[in-house]
């Protein structure tokens, strides 16, 4: 059976192999699976948070979402947990929200747990540079902090915004078409592409 561990780049130990899987690296916390539970260590290959969690997401912002008897919170790196657990689903801390998805409902809550705003899409994702982007109906779009669409779901993808605060979208039906949008929405590209490639 395998096991896994981390080393640095000068081939030293991190983190002895001896756990089933190993996380990505973020903020100073690692996440480490023994058998179907997941915890964290820290850098050093410190426990810091035993294994007793079905699913957990990386460190973001100083917290992440896990899952504890079939439910997700939100948890600090020391374990204390921030929003209890009660989402079906949550997604990752940035730029102070975080989606969490109860029943039907996508909402968009804060570190305390209360509700900034509820979407009527089906699918929602991380803020970044200030707006998310929401599936409704197999479409595309993207809201504010408030909930409020900043561009009404009508492309057929929207891809992650760079930190130049642009992104790659797709339209079209029956030929699919690329271009750029800002986070206004606003088409920056005059041409209809074929294919744009990620940048």
């Amino acid at each position: 059976i395998p096991r896994y561990g981390l080393i640095d780049t000068l081939g030293y130990i991190i983190v002895n192999a001896n756990y089933d899987e190993i996380g990505r690296i973020g903020e100073a916390r690692i996440a480490i699976r023994v058998g179907q539970r997941w915890g964290f260590v820290d850098k050093m290959g410190k426990v810091i948070i035993t294994p007793k969690y079905s699913e957990v997401s990386n460190f973001y912002s100083g917290f992440a979402a896990v899952e504890y008897l079939g439910k997700w919170g939100l948890i600090d790196p020391y374990d204390n947990i921030v929003i209890p657990f009660q989402y079906d689903d949550m997604g990752n801390f940035s730029e102070d929200i975080i989606w969490a998805q109860s029943g039907n409902d996508l909402l968009y809550v804060n570190q305390r747990g209360d509700q900034i705003s509820k979407t009527d899409t089906s699918e929602g994702y991380d803020f970044r540079q200030g707006v998310a982007r929401v599936v409704k109906n197999g479409k595309w779009g993207l809201i504010d902090k408030t909930g409020h669409y900043v561009v009404a779901p009508k492309f057929n993808r929207i891809r992650p915004f760079n930190e130049n605060g642009l992104a790659i979208v797709q339209y079209g039906r029956e030929r699919f078409r690329y271009g750029v949008i800002n986070t206004k929405g606003d088409v920056i590209t005059d041409h209809h592409y074929r294919y744009i490639y990620p940048f």
